[in-house]
């Protein structure tokens, strides 16, 4: 592509993408002036800070991969990522937190006030004075923010109607401050975007969960996934068990968002002939011969699939070269057969005895390892349920196909809890952010999940996609179904890669912060956290070289004593063990 990098511009956008990045020479575009934009259109919010981070970082981290873009437009993608957590976008933030807590006070002033004269509320000396106080000051205040944020042309009394109150000390009797977040919070619970994680793990959610996980009958605990903490989003498992359907809606609303899975996969236009042209390289196009290597292997084996065959043979035939033509990552190496899966190892010996003998761990028919990973994290694992009976029909029984389920829960559960053993010096916050996968294949379905974690020893699984693989060669076109979703799942599994590079990687980061007071520096030692860095001062609403140094001192101590805690990582039930699933 020879157009010039001053007049390319985007003609097409990830699903949830800004129109802004499409509206002008995309080398143009920057994350401030997206920002601004935002700003006029949906008066942003500190709260919206993380959410806005998280989705941008997805959406450039899709385009600066995108080989269909030219090089330029991948560096400048690059380039905004950057920009995200930059001092400019940092200062922006703090502004926007600034109005807020301005805005707030004036709402709950004002709502005072009208207390005072419509109930006749007492109303104390100390608080008219400080109401008359801050009323003044907020006046300058509100003057010197419209100066820092010229392109707002909202007046005062939309932003206080807009603005969430802040929580307001107050020392008088409780009818003076009888607003709260929580109580706005309750207000607009029906606002998706407004949510937040913590908000839809509420406290009636983690006690139904808890009730529903002590009322499971002792002859069917192994096989029920809430017995794990495994919280089954797919519903199989929930039937009777006191859980609101509302409840489940909001968790996979917010589980899809967090993961991102978008079917509007943008392949090269090689592939998609390739694949128009029912998988055969009439062009000998050398950018598809790899996949058209697998591919052919596949068409070669399709007759045998309309007979009965063993599950290794399916597996052979139908998922290894598919996969193995999709996934091409250095940062990713599959293996295949029945191999271990070293947490589920590691979960089934880790109170015995180390003089008895040791229990091997579940054994799956793939997995997906990180291999830059300092432990080696398996990311994906791969089941294949039974193989092919009569006619091509499956061969498992409806039971086999849900212990596998289960299995596959189990060792993906485990994966997560030795991952975060090996991390004990990392916040909640960031655990929550990471994500592993797996895939179930029962005869010619494929299905892929996910899972994570989202605290009180509860975690997320949920099914993201399906697709069916054909038994005939006239049908190898729908093999782009496949292609995509299993790309898809590749790009996913290298974002939680970087995700776990970001917070959970072992560098080392010397950081000097400037004392309280003090015009020179403290060196607060040398941590293994890559993300104290990036994302400790941002967090804060700050820049990392203004921030100050009583913030950024405390939020290490925190991580300083998380990381020193003998608390046990959330394990589902302290008496399950993964050893105790039965298998068919």
């Amino acid at each position: 592509m020879n157009m010039a990098p001053n007049k390319f511009s985007l003609h097409f956008l990830p699903k949830g993408m800004h129109n802004y990045f499409s509206s002008a020479p995309f080398v143009t575009c920057t994350i401030i002036e997206f920002l601004k934009r935002l700003d006029l259109e949906q008066a942003l919010t500190g709260a919206s800070q993380e959410q806005i981070q998280r989705e941008y970082v997805k959406h450039l981290n899709s385009l600066s991969r995108n080989q269909v873009l030219p090089q330029f437009a991948r560096d400048h993608a690059k380039k905004l990522k950057k920009e995200l957590f930059s001092i400019e976008v940092a200062l922006f933030w703090n502004s926007i937190l600034e109005r807020e807590k301005h805005c707030a006070t004036v709402k709950h002033d004002f709502t005072l006030l009208q207390q005072v004269r419509q109930k006749h509320v007492s109303l104390g000396q100390a608080d008219a004075a400080r109401v008359q106080q801050e009323n003044e000051k907020g006046i300058d205040k509100g003057l010197n923010i419209r100066e820092k944020l010229e392109d707002k042309k909202t007046t005062l009394e939309q932003q206080v109607e807009e603005s969430l109150p802040s929580e307001i000390d107050t020392k008088d009797d409780g009818n003076a401050g009888n607003t709260s977040n929580t109580l706005k919070r309750k207000l607009n619970e029906d606002d998706e975007e407004e949510l937040t994680q913590e908000e839809f793990l509420d406290t009636n959610l983690i006690e139904s969960f808890k009730k529903y996980q002590k009322n499971i009958p002792k002859t069917r605990r192994i096989l029920t996934p809430a017995y794990w903490g495994v919280l089954d989003l797919t519903q199989e498992s929930l039937k009777n068990s006191g859980i609101q359907n509302k409840d489940i809606e909001k968790l996979s609303r917010d589980f899809s968002n967090k993961i991102g899975w978008n079917t509007e996969v943008i392949i090269p236009t090689e592939v998609r002939k390739y694949f128009d042209d029912n998988c055969e390289n009439i062009d000998k196009n050398e950018a598809v011969n790899r996949l058209d290597i697998n591919m052919q292997y596949m068409k070669d084996k399709m007759s045998k699939l309309q007979k009965a065959c063993t599950e290794e043979e399916l597996k052979m035939w139908t998922t290894v070269p598919l996969i193995s033509s999709v996934f091409t990552s250095e940062s990713i190496e599959t293996t295949w057969g029945e191999i271990q899966a070293i947490p589920t190892n590691k979960a089934r010996n880790e109170i015995k005895d180390p003089f008895s003998r040791t229990k091997i761990g579940h054994r799956v028919d793939m997995k997906g390892i990180l291999v830059k990973t300092t432990n080696k994290f398996e990311i994906i694992y791969g089941e294949v349920s039974g193989g092919l009976g009569p006619f091509g029909l499956p061969a498992s029984c409806k039971k086999k196909q849900y212990v596998d389920k289960v299995k596959l829960m189990i060792m993906l559960r485990d994966s997560l809890n030795q991952f975060f053993i090996n991390k004990r010096h990392v916040n909640d916050e960031y655990r929550k952010e990471l994500t592993v996968y797996g895939w179930l294949q029962i005869g010619t379905e494929l299905k892929i999940y996910a899972m994570d974690w989202i605290g009180s020893g509860i975690y997320r699984f949920g099914k993201l996609d399906e697709c069916s693989l054909p038994v005939d060669k006239d049908d190898s076109k729908i093999l782009e179904d496949a292609y995509c979703i299993l790309n898809l799942l590749e790009v996913v599994t290298l974002l939680s890669y970087e995700c776990s590079c970001n917070y959970f990687s072992g560098l080392e980061a010397s950081v000097d912060v400037p004392a309280v007071g003090q015009k020179g520096a403290i060196n607060i030692g040398k941590l293994k956290c890559a993300f104290l860095v990036k994302f400790v001062a941002s967090r804060l609403g700050l820049c990392s070289k203004h921030a100050s140094g009583y913030y950024v001192t405390q939020y290490i101590n925190r991580l300083r004593n998380r990381a020193h805690s003998l608390e046990a990582i959330p394990q589902g039930s302290a008496n399950a063990s993964a050893g105790d699933l039965l298998t068919v």
